[in-house]
């Protein structure tokens, strides 16, 4: 008998008699029963350290009836374990993958996972950061969706910021396409020039023109530039990682580093 499921809504009743005196004691029987009625361990695709994190929170009692569910239903199991590894191996683009990943569940296995999803998203590793609701449209919709689903967490960083917010939708607005040139930062620390107090290495890359009469790279430079009063510091302080710059230029390593770029072509 699965302990979980339909017992989830009881209570054991429990008689405790002291001096001729009955006293009841209540407890959820889910919490009780959690760890020996559902099995979560063969529904996660998470190979490393995170797995046994992401099983504990599948078999809480908040969750181990879907599971236990699940367990009961031929397929559902392997189908819930091949949609995760394959939201997993999308890495950063899972956000823009993850529907295309669940196109072959039954009905069980779709809401095991929307249940995975819901309650144990973050421990599961899936694509649950959602970005602030003031951040900028990059380009059209399409290039919006792939840049702000691979680089949700950057992003929210960068608009903790102001002066990031600031720069970033400079970037945005004024240089020619969602993010500036094409140029792939090496494979360096991207924030590494802004630290030492210059451009980053990609602005040497030569100029592109912007179609404004200037280059996309005189742009980013301008952007990066044109706020660094906004974030005072010491004379002579070196930029610390988290500066606004280095924020806002991570936010475009990103972009292109997860291929959003290619998503942009309509802006070129």
């Amino acid at each position: 008998m699965r302990g979980c499921v339909g017992a989830s809504r009881r209570l054991i009743l429990a008689s405790v008699f002291a001096g001729g005196a009955a006293a009841l004691a209540f407890g959820p029987a889910c919490e009780v029963f959690t760890r020996e009625t559902c099995n979560a361990g063969d529904l996660v695709a998470l190979g490393d350290t995170r797995s046994a994190v992401c099983k504990e929170c599948l078999e809480r009692a908040a969750t181990c009836d879907t599971v236990g569910r699940c367990n009961d239903v031929a397929g559902c199991t392997l189908g819930v374990h091949e949609a995760h590894a394959c939201v997993l191996d999308a890495g950063k683009r899972a956000f823009e993958k993850e529907r295309t990943c669940l196109g072959g569940l039954n009905e069980t296995a779709t809401t095991t996972y929307s249940k995975m999803r819901e309650s144990c998203g973050s421990e599961c590793a899936l694509p649950v950061c959602k970005v602030t609701t003031s951040t900028i449209q990059f380009g059209d919709s399409t290039c919006d969706r792939c840049i702000t689903g691979a680089c949700c967490e950057e992003i929210n960083r960068c608009y903790e910021n102001r002066t990031c917010k600031l720069i970033l939708e400079c970037i945005v607005r004024e240089c020619g396409k969602p993010l500036g040139p094409d140029t792939v930062p090496s494979q360096l620390d991207p924030c590494t020039g802004l630290a030492a107090g210059g451009p980053p290495p990609a602005f040497d890359a030569g100029d592109v023109d912007g179609g404004d009469g200037g280059t996309r790279t005189d742009c980013l430079r301008t952007c990066l530039t044109r706020y660094a009063d906004h974030e005072p510091r010491p004379p002579g302080d070196i930029q610390p990682k988290d500066s606004a710059q280095c924020l806002a230029y991570t936010v475009r390593t990103c972009a292109f580093a997860t291929g959003c770029g290619a998503q942009c072509d309509s802006l070129r």
